[in-house]
């Protein structure tokens, strides 16, 4: 007799507590943030309901900018359970792209590709940069708190300080830090140097995902660009798109990704920024 009851018992918890199992893994997938098109609805199970009793939420971004709303979510319409915000954003409607285009970036400061030594009129010395700590792949912002723009003013920067002692700006990782370097004269060039090769600019080609054509926003690449010679994800501060045509295609297999080859057509035209 006591068995049977633990069975019957068992019988009618088992459902409720697998109920209330997949009702909690259910709002552990519902996230914090929701977006929704302008007076869609937002629709919810039967167990778990929105706060204005209704199984939807209309939303409208009728000024042309997202909208937010904070609604509480409630199990079985009355035990709150999570609160969420919906956010409206206008309709959309997309140029889709898949075309090739013709990518010019240039990146925030230079990047350090290589170290190497001076020969000075004291002989063949180790690079300066180096001794100081720079390192291969760190980005140079500022020189004496100068920004640095492109390689042609790091030359002229170190130049005109000759043989003074210069605090370098650094970001490696994402980390800032500053470094004291002493130019040396090169005796081949009658220059100053502190031994490093840099890049403040790289080009390839790619392919045009989609074109908004009312806010002139376009969309390309879809990953990261790394330098070529160290394998740094480039630090970019600002690029252009040009037209482009392919000559050439590697196709992708497993392990090792596909690539365009391709040659800038009309780069002095600008297609976007």
């Amino acid at each position: 007799m006591r068995n049977k009851k633990i069975l019957t018992l068992l019988c009618i918890l088992t459902p409720i507590l697998a109920m209330i199992l997949s009702t909690y893994f259910n709002l552990e997938r519902i996230p914090n943030e929701i977006f929704v098109r302008e007076n869609d609805s937002i629709k919810t199970g039967y167990f778990v309901r929105l706060c204005d009793k209704q199984n939807a939420a209309m939303v409208d971004s009728s000024n042309g900018r997202s909208m937010n709303r904070s609604v509480d979510l409630k199990l079985l319409g009355f035990l709150p359970v999570k609160s969420v915000s919906i956010r409206a954003v206008p309709e959309m409607s997309l140029y889709p792209g898949g075309f090739s285009i013709g990518v010019k970036l240039n990146t925030k400061g230079v990047l350090v590709v290589a170290l190497s030594d001076i020969e000075s009129e004291e002989g063949k010395i180790q690079s300066p940069a180096a001794q100081s700590g720079i390192a291969i792949g760190d980005s140079i912002l500022r020189i004496n708190n100068k920004t640095i723009e492109n390689s042609e003013m790091l030359v002229s920067e170190i130049n005109s300080n000759q043989d003074q002692e210069i605090i370098f700006e650094i970001e490696r990782k994402g980390e800032i830090s500053t470094k004291k370097i002493k130019p040396v004269r090169s005796s081949s060039e009658s220059k100053y140097k502190i031994g490093l090769w840099v890049r403040d600019s790289t080009a390839g080609v790619g392919t045009l995902t989609f074109y908004d054509d009312r806010t002139k926003k376009f969309a390309a690449l879809g990953h990261p660009v790394t330098d070529v010679d160290t394998g740094t994800i480039l630090n970019i501060n600002e690029g252009e798109l040009v037209s482009s045509s392919i000559v050439s295609i590697r196709k992708g297999i497993k392990g090792n990704p596909g690539e365009l080859k391709g040659i800038f057509v009309d780069e002095d035209i600008v297609l976007g920024k």
